[in-house]
Protein backbone atom coordinates (compact mmCIF):
# COMPACT_ATOMS: atom_id res chain seq x y z
CA UNK A 1 0.00 0.00 0.00
CA UNK A 2 1.11 3.61 -0.32
CA UNK A 3 3.27 4.95 2.41
CA UNK A 4 2.16 8.22 3.73
CA UNK A 5 3.95 10.48 6.22
CA UNK A 6 0.70 9.84 8.85
CA UNK A 7 1.49 6.29 8.42
CA UNK A 8 5.17 6.26 9.59
CA UNK A 9 5.47 5.16 12.68
CA UNK A 10 8.43 3.99 12.82
CA UNK A 11 11.53 4.67 11.53
CA UNK A 12 12.06 1.22 9.36
CA UNK A 13 9.57 2.20 7.73
CA UNK A 14 12.03 4.96 6.14
CA UNK A 15 13.71 1.87 4.79
CA UNK A 16 11.21 0.84 2.73
CA UNK A 17 11.73 3.62 -0.08
CA UNK A 18 15.30 4.14 0.70
CA UNK A 19 15.50 0.30 -0.33
CA UNK A 20 13.31 0.77 -3.60
CA UNK A 21 15.80 3.79 -4.45
CA UNK A 22 18.90 1.80 -4.25
CA UNK A 23 17.54 -1.09 -5.70
CA UNK A 24 17.12 1.03 -8.54
CA UNK A 25 19.99 2.81 -8.74
CA UNK A 26 22.16 -0.67 -8.32
CA UNK A 27 20.37 -2.01 -10.96
CA UNK A 28 20.47 1.17 -13.31
CA UNK A 29 24.51 0.98 -12.48
CA UNK A 30 24.31 -2.87 -13.74
CA UNK A 31 22.48 -2.11 -16.89
CA UNK A 32 25.13 1.44 -17.25
CA UNK A 33 28.45 -1.42 -16.87
CA UNK A 34 27.17 -3.78 -18.97
CA UNK A 35 25.74 -1.65 -22.11
CA UNK A 36 29.31 -0.99 -23.40
CA UNK A 37 28.27 -0.80 -26.97
CA UNK A 38 25.50 2.49 -26.14
CA UNK A 39 22.56 0.28 -27.42
CA UNK A 40 19.19 2.19 -27.52
CA UNK A 41 17.73 -0.58 -25.58
CA UNK A 42 19.62 -0.70 -22.43
CA UNK A 43 19.81 2.09 -22.42
CA UNK A 44 16.15 3.28 -22.45
CA UNK A 45 16.04 0.66 -19.58
CA UNK A 46 18.92 2.63 -17.57
CA UNK A 47 17.05 5.94 -17.92
CA UNK A 48 14.06 4.37 -16.35
CA UNK A 49 15.41 2.77 -13.36
CA UNK A 50 17.09 5.69 -12.81
CA UNK A 51 14.37 7.48 -13.10
CA UNK A 52 12.60 5.21 -10.30
CA UNK A 53 15.62 5.74 -7.99
CA UNK A 54 14.99 9.29 -8.35
CA UNK A 55 11.10 8.88 -7.32
CA UNK A 56 12.09 6.98 -4.64
CA UNK A 57 14.04 9.06 -3.38
CA UNK A 58 12.17 12.01 -3.69
CA UNK A 59 10.00 10.15 -2.00
CA UNK A 60 11.81 9.48 0.91
CA UNK A 61 12.74 13.27 1.35
CA UNK A 62 9.15 13.95 1.41
CA UNK A 63 8.45 11.12 3.90
CA UNK A 64 11.50 12.26 6.24
CA UNK A 65 10.69 16.57 5.94
CA UNK A 66 7.35 15.00 7.60
CA UNK A 67 8.28 12.93 10.32
CA UNK A 68 11.91 12.93 10.91
CA UNK A 69 13.95 15.57 12.69
CA UNK A 70 15.82 18.21 10.64
CA UNK A 71 19.18 17.14 10.25
CA UNK A 72 17.67 13.70 8.28
CA UNK A 73 15.52 15.74 6.47
CA UNK A 74 18.40 17.38 5.06
CA UNK A 75 20.31 14.24 4.79
CA UNK A 76 17.36 12.81 2.70
CA UNK A 77 16.97 15.95 0.25
CA UNK A 78 21.10 15.50 -0.17
CA UNK A 79 20.61 12.11 -1.41
CA UNK A 80 17.25 13.00 -3.58
CA UNK A 81 19.44 15.81 -4.94
CA UNK A 82 21.92 13.33 -5.60
CA UNK A 83 19.36 10.56 -7.54
CA UNK A 84 18.23 13.57 -9.71
CA UNK A 85 21.59 14.93 -10.56
CA UNK A 86 22.86 12.03 -12.02
CA UNK A 87 19.30 11.28 -14.08
CA UNK A 88 19.73 14.50 -15.53
CA UNK A 89 23.42 13.56 -16.21
CA UNK A 90 22.58 10.62 -17.87
CA UNK A 91 19.95 12.82 -19.89
CA UNK A 92 22.59 15.39 -20.42
CA UNK A 93 20.51 18.04 -18.75
CA UNK A 94 23.62 19.87 -17.95
CA UNK A 95 22.01 23.20 -16.06
CA UNK A 96 19.44 21.30 -14.04
CA UNK A 97 21.85 18.52 -12.57
CA UNK A 98 24.66 21.11 -12.17
CA UNK A 99 21.82 22.91 -10.22
CA UNK A 100 21.41 19.31 -8.09
CA UNK A 101 24.86 18.53 -7.16
CA UNK A 102 25.20 21.71 -6.01
CA UNK A 103 22.37 21.55 -3.49
CA UNK A 104 23.63 17.78 -2.61
CA UNK A 105 27.34 19.63 -2.45
CA UNK A 106 25.94 22.19 0.17
CA UNK A 107 23.73 20.55 2.33
CA UNK A 108 26.70 17.50 2.62
CA UNK A 109 29.36 20.90 3.66
CA UNK A 110 27.11 22.34 5.97
CA UNK A 111 25.84 19.22 7.80
CA UNK A 112 29.79 18.60 8.32
CA UNK A 113 30.55 21.41 9.79
CA UNK A 114 28.31 20.87 12.71
CA UNK A 115 28.50 17.29 13.05
CA UNK A 116 31.33 14.91 15.02
CA UNK A 117 33.88 13.97 13.36
CA UNK A 118 33.17 10.79 12.12
CA UNK A 119 30.02 11.34 10.24
CA UNK A 120 31.98 15.08 8.82
CA UNK A 121 33.86 12.43 7.05
CA UNK A 122 31.00 10.84 5.45
CA UNK A 123 29.96 14.32 4.74
CA UNK A 124 32.66 15.25 3.07
CA UNK A 125 33.02 12.19 0.86
CA UNK A 126 29.86 13.30 -0.55
CA UNK A 127 30.85 16.29 -1.50
CA UNK A 128 33.95 14.60 -2.66
CA UNK A 129 31.61 12.30 -5.26
CA UNK A 130 29.83 15.05 -6.19
CA UNK A 131 32.53 17.47 -6.97
CA UNK A 132 33.59 15.71 -10.77
CA UNK A 133 30.00 15.58 -11.87
CA UNK A 134 29.76 19.70 -10.78
CA UNK A 135 32.89 20.11 -13.08
CA UNK A 136 31.82 18.12 -15.48
CA UNK A 137 27.86 19.59 -15.84
CA UNK A 138 29.74 23.07 -15.99
CA UNK A 139 32.55 22.00 -18.62
CA UNK A 140 29.64 21.11 -20.83
CA UNK A 141 27.91 24.18 -20.24
CA UNK A 142 30.63 26.36 -21.22
CA UNK A 143 31.22 24.23 -24.23
CA UNK A 144 27.60 24.57 -25.60
CA UNK A 145 27.81 28.50 -24.49
CA UNK A 146 25.70 28.52 -21.45
CA UNK A 147 28.60 29.84 -19.27
CA UNK A 148 28.52 27.93 -15.69
CA UNK A 149 24.85 27.40 -14.22
CA UNK A 150 22.97 29.32 -16.95
CA UNK A 151 22.75 30.34 -20.48
CA UNK A 152 22.14 28.47 -23.57
CA UNK A 153 23.42 24.86 -23.52
CA UNK A 154 20.62 22.70 -22.58
CA UNK A 155 18.95 25.01 -20.98
CA UNK A 156 18.74 26.88 -17.18
CA UNK A 157 19.23 29.53 -15.52
CA UNK A 158 21.23 31.02 -12.76
CA UNK A 159 24.73 32.09 -12.49
CA UNK A 160 26.68 29.44 -11.10
CA UNK A 161 30.50 29.59 -9.38
CA UNK A 162 31.75 26.28 -10.00
CA UNK A 163 35.30 26.87 -12.55
CA UNK A 164 34.39 25.45 -16.16
CA UNK A 165 37.85 25.69 -17.67
CA UNK A 166 38.57 21.88 -18.22
CA UNK A 167 41.19 20.46 -20.63
CA UNK A 168 41.14 17.04 -22.10
CA UNK A 169 43.89 15.88 -19.50
CA UNK A 170 41.45 17.13 -16.56
CA UNK A 171 38.74 14.83 -18.44
CA UNK A 172 41.02 12.00 -18.19
CA UNK A 173 42.12 12.52 -14.82
CA UNK A 174 38.52 12.87 -13.61
CA UNK A 175 37.68 9.67 -15.86
CA UNK A 176 40.41 7.63 -13.99
CA UNK A 177 39.66 8.98 -10.71
CA UNK A 178 38.41 6.09 -8.05
CA UNK A 179 35.13 7.97 -6.56
CA UNK A 180 34.00 8.72 -10.38
CA UNK A 181 30.57 7.17 -10.82
CA UNK A 182 29.98 4.75 -13.21
CA UNK A 183 27.41 7.50 -15.45
CA UNK A 184 30.31 9.75 -14.83
CA UNK A 185 32.99 7.84 -16.01
CA UNK A 186 30.93 6.76 -19.19
CA UNK A 187 30.23 10.47 -20.23
CA UNK A 188 33.95 11.46 -19.54
CA UNK A 189 35.44 8.86 -21.69
CA UNK A 190 33.13 9.69 -24.45
CA UNK A 191 34.38 13.66 -24.47
CA UNK A 192 37.37 12.10 -24.26
CA UNK A 193 37.65 10.44 -27.33
CA UNK A 194 35.83 13.28 -29.10
CA UNK A 195 38.44 15.75 -27.96
CA UNK A 196 41.25 13.52 -29.04
CA UNK A 197 39.57 13.23 -32.91
CA UNK A 198 38.91 16.45 -32.95
CA UNK A 199 42.55 17.36 -31.84
CA UNK A 200 43.75 14.11 -34.62
CA UNK A 201 42.64 15.95 -37.56
CA UNK A 202 45.28 18.47 -37.11
CA UNK A 203 47.52 16.29 -37.38
CA UNK A 204 48.79 16.22 -40.78
CA UNK A 205 52.25 15.49 -40.75
CA UNK A 206 55.39 14.68 -38.23
CA UNK A 207 58.74 15.73 -38.97
CA UNK A 208 61.83 13.04 -38.22
CA UNK A 209 65.60 13.94 -38.55
CA UNK A 210 64.59 17.26 -40.79
CA UNK A 211 62.15 14.91 -43.19
CA UNK A 212 58.46 16.14 -42.76
CA UNK A 213 56.47 12.49 -42.91
CA UNK A 214 52.82 12.72 -43.84
CA UNK A 215 50.64 11.09 -41.47
CA UNK A 216 47.84 9.37 -42.78
CA UNK A 217 46.61 6.82 -40.03
CA UNK A 218 43.94 7.68 -37.47
CA UNK A 219 45.63 5.39 -34.57
CA UNK A 220 48.82 6.82 -35.51
CA UNK A 221 47.65 10.88 -35.09
CA UNK A 222 46.25 9.61 -31.78
CA UNK A 223 49.18 7.35 -30.47
CA UNK A 224 51.60 10.96 -31.92
CA UNK A 225 48.92 13.17 -29.54
CA UNK A 226 48.98 10.97 -26.60
CA UNK A 227 53.41 11.22 -26.95
CA UNK A 228 52.65 15.12 -27.04
CA UNK A 229 50.62 15.29 -23.73
CA UNK A 230 52.78 12.83 -21.81
CA UNK A 231 56.20 15.07 -23.59
CA UNK A 232 54.16 17.89 -21.50
CA UNK A 233 53.56 16.33 -18.15
CA UNK A 234 56.55 15.37 -17.64
CA UNK A 235 57.97 19.00 -18.60
CA UNK A 236 55.50 20.55 -16.29
CA UNK A 237 56.84 17.82 -13.41
CA UNK A 238 60.01 18.99 -14.27
CA UNK A 239 59.52 22.71 -13.91
CA UNK A 240 58.18 21.65 -10.63
CA UNK A 241 60.85 19.76 -9.20
CA UNK A 242 63.33 22.58 -10.13
CA UNK A 243 61.24 25.24 -8.53
CA UNK A 244 60.69 22.79 -5.32
CA UNK A 245 64.62 22.01 -5.18
CA UNK A 246 66.01 25.51 -5.76
CA UNK A 247 68.26 23.87 -8.02
CA UNK A 248 69.46 21.37 -4.61
CA UNK A 249 68.11 18.28 -6.77
CA UNK A 250 68.10 16.82 -9.90
CA UNK A 251 65.16 17.45 -12.36
CA UNK A 252 63.10 15.13 -13.25
CA UNK A 253 63.21 15.23 -17.07
CA UNK A 254 67.52 14.72 -16.48
CA UNK A 255 66.34 11.76 -13.92
CA UNK A 256 64.31 10.24 -16.92
CA UNK A 257 67.07 11.20 -19.35
CA UNK A 258 69.49 9.33 -17.68
CA UNK A 259 67.31 6.24 -16.73
CA UNK A 260 66.72 5.75 -20.47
Amino acid sequence: RLLEPASVRDMRHLMLPLFCAERAWAYAMQLKRENTQQEPRPHHHLLARLAKAAAWSEKLAGLCAARTDQRTELEAKAYAAFMEGYLRLEREHWAPALSCFRSCETICTELSRVSMAEQAHLYSQMVAEVEPSLRFCAYNLRRLGGGGEGGGGAGGDGGGSVPVSMESHDVEGLAGAEGTSDILRSKLEQVLAETRAKQAENVTELVVLGERVPIKSAKTKLCILRGQQLLGEVEEAERQAAAKADGGAEPVGAAVGAAV
